[in-house]
């Protein structure tokens, strides 16, 4: 197996800025077509050269000795037109300007909308000795455009952004007005993108590869990938992935949720490039705009004296506005009006691009955190999106993308040389065995496995065991006072508070429990409906609405921490929820635990704190009478230590609470439950066992979602903790038999 320091997936702007940054390490780049340039695909129409993929000039890129010095390049080819444009409004209104800012302004005093000018200020003042400077509070709203302006809009807004206008982020849409591109060149992109990264001496190059995994070992990442027909397996100390997310993250075996979470909230647009050489007399204006064809905007280059060249864009989004899928002829007969009786088509060519371009919304910078790009400790996203931030929201294109590949390259270079990234921080082994599977229009296929858990289910493991090392562990572990579920996965609810419940086990002081209570109000609490929820905007409708296990186990240590006075719980909302959440067999089930037993562990001691009425009484009783109708003849529950354990700590901790008839026959089920476990107890391990399953939505292609489903695999140490937090709670009714 071949070894390197960084594989490097994808080899357009990105991938190849990447490699250059990386010139002094033995790397491999993979990438699936048979040539480099991604997105930028130059071809050839006769003799002239024409842009089939990225339009934007990178000509102006030579100019500069530093790539970091190109974050505003987008902005140099967005200079005022020298020609002028063609603004096809409607089939009655259509007028030529100088620039898209003229034609805005040209509609806001026919349509007398001159308040409409500050869709595209950023600010009202600017700052001087004697005033500051007052942002605009205006900036991108439609609201305040015509009909018409918002066609104007509406169409320019596809050059630079493909997708609708109103999903965007409302800072970026005046930017189609100020970001219009000029297509004069003198060099192809491809030729530019080869000049300004030329493949490193040790550097080796896998054209017309497929990846099939991208597994991280304890020291490495495990890379196979499909190549003339033949699997190949390499190995790198880091990896850096670069194509659209959707189209490289199924097949990462583990990526952070956070991470995924974020880049799932950017779909891309797919769409059509069209060019066509036309020979005739070359039109007066540089470019077409039109809110009534299916091209939003045409681009004319003059290739000599009789010749010229039309790109088109047709995102997606346009097609059912139109007709189903453009085709050339379509295209060429809708240009035909606008030029000379005597212009022919010489030749044309198409190419439909799946990931055109990103959708940035406001759910974006929702979920934004700092290191989205780490896709795990040692996979890292070095496309176009990584270097997004709300400060740096114009994150996409191909000059961003070549920024991307050198910033993440940099930070990549960190970890060559150390044997893992968190250097301060060395996770303790993690207690589950996850299977993966992904779903694409339900049809289930397995990845394999990989171990998780090595944060949250040690609260349990302190809880006990009460030992000291996993206290200062899960102390070092937090994320801004929370924790994980694995470490790099992003905090929830629940995985907090299994931490939090070890920590108050092992002393935590009274005014510590209060503060991580706290944060978990302001992080999880929903007001709107008086319930808590595992996160705030769900990494997929999957993980959306109230958590009843986080419900029940929040607010039984808010009540039991907190004066009544202080807490901001609505008893009788959180009673009706959890009634309504029972199921048919009187138990409650998580979102997240396989296990019932053990969730309704949770909401039973919740019950017990709240006020008596007839509704507790009658959950209460429904759940006891459960209990022992279930009981399996050797004295356990589904013949699972998970669930007898989960039962018995129910049972032991409240035992004088329940109703007197019951009381016999509750201690009979616990001795018998007890002597089940205690079996477990001179055997080197307990069995493994389903716990936890979670899933994500990793890409959605024509309204299918592909999905990840993970099924985890207690190793057998949680079901130790249960178990001997269980025979604790119940020591004394353990008898010899």
């Amino acid at each position: 197996m071949n070894s390197y320091d960084v594989i490097i997936v994808g080899g357009g702007c990105a991938g190849l800025s990447a490699l250059s940054t990386l010139a002094n390490y033995r790397t491999l780049l993979i990438e699936k077509n048979s040539s480099l340039g991604g997105r930028v695909n130059s071809i050839n129409l006769e003799d002239a050269s024409a842009e089939l993929g990225a339009l934007y000039s990178l000509e102006p890129m030579l100019q500069f000795n530093s790539i970091s010095q190109t974050a505003c390049l987008d902005n140099i080819n967005g200079n005022a037109q020298h020609s002028s444009i063609l603004f096809i409004i409607s089939h009655s209104l259509q007028f030529e300007s100088f620039s898209p800012i003229e034609a805005f302004d040209r509609l806001a005093i026919a349509n007398q909308s001159q308040q409409s000018t500050s869709f595209y200020k950023r600010v009202i003042k600017t700052n001087s000795r004697s005033e500051p400077t007052i942002t605009n509070p205006n900036f991108g709203r439609l609201d305040l455009l015509s009909p018409d302006q918002l066609s104007l809009v509406a169409s320019l807004f596809q050059v630079t952004h493909p997708g609708s206008i109103y999903d965007c982020i409302p800072s970026l849409r005046p930017l189609c007005l100020n970001n219009f591109p000029s297509l004069t060149r003198t060099q192809t992109n491809q030729s530019v993108l080869m000049n300004l990264f030329r493949v490193p001496s040790n550097a080796q190059v896998a054209l017309s590869s497929n990846i099939i995994s991208l597994t991280e070992l304890n020291s490495s990442v495990e890379v196979k990938f499909e190549n003339n027909d033949q699997c190949i397996s390499a190995q790198a100390k880091s990896v850096i992935v670069t194509p659209p997310p959707a189209s490289i993250f199924p097949f990462i075996k583990s990526i952070r949720p956070q991470s995924l979470n974020f880049y799932h909230s950017a779909p891309y647009i797919s769409g059509y490039s069209f060019v066509f050489l036309f020979i005739g007399p070359i039109p007066a204006q540089s470019a077409f705009v039109s809110s009534i064809h299916i091209w939003s905007v045409c681009f004319f280059t003059r290739v000599d004296d009789s010749r010229f060249i039309v790109n088109c864009y047709v995102p997606s989004n346009r097609f059912g506005q139109f007709s189903a899928k453009p085709s050339e002829h379509e295209l060429a007969s809708s240009l035909k009006p606008y030029l000379s009786d005597s212009c022919v088509l010489l030749q044309s060519r198409s190419k439909f691009w799946r990931y055109l371009a990103p959708v940035l919304s406001d759910l974006l910078v929702d979920r934004y955190f700092q290191e989205h790009y780490v896709l795990s400790n040692r996979i890292f996203y070095g496309g176009e999106l990584s270097t997004f931030t709300p400060d740096n929201l114009n994150a996409y294109g191909t000059h961003n993308a070549i920024k991307a590949g050198e910033t993440v390259a940099n930070f990549t270079i960190d970890t060559i040389s150390s044997s893992h990234r968190f250097i301060n921080f060395r996770p303790l082994p993690p207690l589950l065995n996850a299977h993966v599977f992904t779903f694409n229009q339900q049809i289930p296929k397995y990845l394999g496995s990989q171990p998780e858990g090595n944060v949250a289910f040690y609260g349990l493991l302190l809880s006990a065991f009460k030992e000291q090392s996993i206290k200062s562990y899960l102390l070092k572990a937090s994320v801004e006072g929370l924790w994980e579920y694995n470490h790099g996965f992003g905090v929830t609810l629940e995985d907090s508070l299994l931490v939090l419940e070890g920590l108050i086990d092992n002393g935590l002081p009274k005014h510590h429990i209060k503060r991580i209570l706290n944060l978990c109000i302001d992080k999880f609490y929903d007001t709107t409906t008086g319930l808590f929820v595992t996160v705030k905007k769900g990494r997929s409708s999957y993980w959306q609405g109230p958590s009843i296990h986080g419900t029940a186990q929040i607010s039984y240590l808010i009540l039991k921490h907190f004066n009544l006075s202080d807490s901001l719980l609505d008893s009788q909302k959180i009673l009706d929820f959890l009634s309504a959440s029972v199921t048919s067999d009187s138990l409650w089930k998580s979102r997240w635990f396989t296990n019932s037993y053990f969730t309704s562990f949770y909401v039973v001691r919740l019950l017990m704190f709240l006020p008596d009425d007839h509704t507790t009484y009658l959950l209460l009783s429904r759940y006891y009478e459960r209990i022992l109708q279930s009981q399996v003849s050797n004295g356990s529950w589904e013949d699972s230590p998970i669930s007898t354990s989960s039962v018995i700590l129910t049972l032991a901790l409240y035992h004088n609470s329940l109703p007197i008839t019951l009381s016999n026959e509750i201690k009979n089920s616990l001795i018998k439950a007890i002597n089940y476990l205690r079996q477990f107890q001179g055997q080197e391990c307990f069995p493994s066992e389903p716990l936890l399953y979670y899933w994500y939505d990793i890409s959605e292609i024509d309204d299918q979602f592909t999905k990840r489903f993970y099924h985890c695999m207690d190793k057998g140490r949680i079901s130790a903790a249960l178990a001997s937090l269980a025979l604790q709670s119940a020591s004394s009714y353990i008898v010899d038999k």
